[in-house]
């Protein structure tokens, strides 16, 4: 082991010295068995590991012959000391008396326990040669064992390993600098658990209670401060949070546990991993965090979070991939509404790819977020929306025709955009993003132009339109928008449409849906048909009306279905989403009209939506 202090070098010796004057009959005696021991031997831990002189450290020695040993406890020597000789530099050497506290013999081997809390403060870390040493009245005379490593400590104040038991269940804690948290199994009780851990102080307690490793028992349904001291290192304060989840945790630690504050600017060095609810633990590595959203990240306390690991990785089943997002849900009670229209939107027949998510407990620098939603980020790849990829060498033929994912949103804010020409919807180029040459920006924004001249120059019914717009992705995606209730996409605001190479353009993937969505108020309005994107155009085809009424006809009951689906999400997270309206409450806000009612009156309310929303589009489009 590396010493502190350059050229640092110490010796230790453990002594008996006899503190009053002995008869010389004795000393004789002392003398005589002393000089009949053949052999004197350090012996190491069970473990065969060095010793670590940390307050009262216990140190042994194989005598030989045994019953030598057992002499020499037999006499009456006044007390016993060590004897430690240490040097502060190469030329300075101070000797340091440390007290016995109890001496034994048994089985041939001398037990020393020694007050190691009585070194100084400058008798720093490192390697001790240890020895023997018998000290009587009228001289020394030393026996000597082979010289063995020993570790001091002064005696520190940290914590370096940590776990609790329920006496059935022991499950390891995780560090956030002076955060730790123990997550257990669901329906676990936090009270009544008994902490394990590995410290270096010499003095730990709980709400000023003395702790013993192993054995103390504390109510953990609260925080829990453990101060760790010794005399030469003041008190450290660690924040232990024990908590008992029905879904997989989401732990995020950023360095030196910072504060997550842009949404721009990529916080590197994260650590990421995910505990399971089998127990089990995913490494998924470091990784970049950011605030994500626009209104959710400025005006909302609990805020929605970016994840770009530094790796490729499978997800709570999902595939692999770097980039991924959380989703704070904060303004919807019941927590559901887009995972719920992402599920529609995965039931259509023609909407090629719809973001995957599932529900986690965020754990965040150590402290509990709530629940959120871990889904995958819109993008171009091959395990997610898998068009082909362009290039900024591409700048003509076929290839300059894809693959572009555009964004409509009134948030007119990546470095490539544009307005369409006649309706001057902002346009934002996702993909492409880099070194975008203008041939492409021209391409797709010229593509874009044509569409709108086809629907606003001719009569839809007479225009060639359908020859560049896929009208089966467009009537799947209005679906989605209407059972939902959505009226984002007449901003527009998070609609999402692309292109591939040679193809036409299609709509899609389906996003954010959780503002002003599923309102029984709202049932026998029109969303998006009269005022959103191209659609009142559209509906003036009596070709697009013909296979909206044939694909509502093949759809209808695998939308109808979805109120099982809602019942069996809402089942599985409604404990976390209890929990996560107490930690973040919707007192303030009026947006879904849910707001202040209980989780499973949120739950009905959405439901009774759902029917009626279906039985009056049926009819509806059965009507156009």
């Amino acid at each position: 082991m590396k010493t502190s202090l350059p050229y640092l070098a110490l010796l230790a010796f453990c002594g008996f010295i006899a503190c009053m004057k002995m008869p010389s009959s004795n000393a004789d005696i002392l003398t005589e068995l002393i000089s009949s021991i053949e052999s004197v031997a350090f012996v190491p831990d069970s473990e065969g590991r060095d010793v670590e002189i940390v307050g009262e450290t216990e140190l042994k020695f194989k005598i030989s012959p045994s019953d030598a040993g057992e002499k020499l406890m037999d006499l009456n020597i006044g007390y016993m000391t060590v004897k430690a000789e240490y040097c502060e530099t190469k030329s300075a050497a101070r000797l340091k008396y440390i007290p016995i506290v109890s001496r034994s013999f048994s089985d041939g081997v001398l037990s020393l326990v020694i007050d190691g809390d009585v070194l100084p403060d400058d008798f720093y870390e490192g390697e001790l040669s240890v020895n023997l040493t018998l000290i009587v009245s009228d001289g020394i005379v030393e026996v000597s064992s082979n010289p063995v490593p020993v570790t001091y400590r002064p005696g520190g104040n940290t914590i370096s390993s940590f776990s609790v038991s329920n006496g059935e269940i022991m499950e390891n804690g995780i560090f956030f600098g002076k955060n730790i948290v123990v997550i257990l199994p669901s329906g676990c009780s936090l009270k009544d658990l008994v902490a394990s851990y590995t410290t270096d102080a010499r003095d730990v307690f709980v709400n000023g209670v003395p702790q013993s490793s192993g054995l103390s028992v504390n109510d953990f349904t609260k925080t829990v401060t453990y101060e760790v001291s010794s005399k030469n290192a003041k008190a450290r304060q660690y924040y232990v949070r024990v908590y008992s989840f029905d879904l997989p945790a989401v732990l995020v630690g950023t360095p030196e546990n910072k504060a997550i504050s842009s949404k721009d600017i990529w916080l590197e060095g994260a650590e990421v991993m995910i505990r399971n609810t089998d127990r089990t633990m995913d490494e998924l590595g470091t990784a970049g965090i950011k605030g994500r959203g626009n209104t959710t990240w400025a005006l909302y306390d609990k805020k929605p979070y970016t994840i770009s690991l530094d790796k490729k990785s499978k997800v709570l089943g999902m595939p692999k991939d770097k980039k991924w997002n959380l989703l704070a849900n904060y303004i919807d009670r019941t927590n559901i509404r887009n995972d719920v229209t992402l599920e529609l939107a995965r039931r259509t027949k023609s909407l090629e790819w719809t973001p995957r998510g599932e529900f986690v407990e965020l754990i965040l620098n150590g402290t509990h977020q709530g629940l959120y939603y871990l889904c995958e980020k819109i993008k171009v790849s091959k395990n997610r929306l898998n068009i082909s990829e362009l290039t900024p060498d591409i700048v003509s033929g076929d290839a300059l025709t894809g693959g572009y994912l555009l964004e409509f949103d009134q948030n007119y804010d990546e470095i490539y955009k544009f307005h369409s020409s006649r309706k001057y919807f902002p346009i934002n180029l996702k993909v492409p993003d880099e070194d975008v040459p203008d041939e492409q920006l021209k391409y797709i924004s010229e593509y874009i132009d044509e569409i709108e001249w086809q629907l606003y120059h001719y009569n839809p019914a007479n225009s060639s339109y359908k020859d560049m717009v896929d009208i089966d992705t467009f009537i799947d995606f209005w679906f989605v928008q209407e059972i939902s209730g959505n009226y984002e996409c007449n901003g527009p605001k998070s609609v999402y449409m692309y292109k591939d190479v040679n193809e036409k353009l299609k709509a899609g993937p389906c996003w954010d849906f959780d503002w002003g969505t599923y309102m029984p108020e709202k049932v026998t309005e029109w969303r998006a048909k009269t005022v959103g994107l191209w659609y009142p155009r559209l509906f003036l085809d009596p070709v697009f009306v013909a296979r909206v009424k044939e694909k509502w006809a093949e759809s209808k009951p695998d939308f109808l279905d979805i109120k099982n689906y809602v019942d069996s999400l809402s089942a599985v997270i409604r404990t976390s989403a209890e929990i996560d309206n107490a930690m973040w409450p919707l007192s303030k806000i009026k947006i879904n009209g849910d707001e202040n009612i209980s989780y499973e009156e949120a739950i009905e309310r959405m439901k009774y939506y759902i029917d009626e929303r279906i039985e009056w589009l049926d009819a509806s489009i059965a009507a156009l």
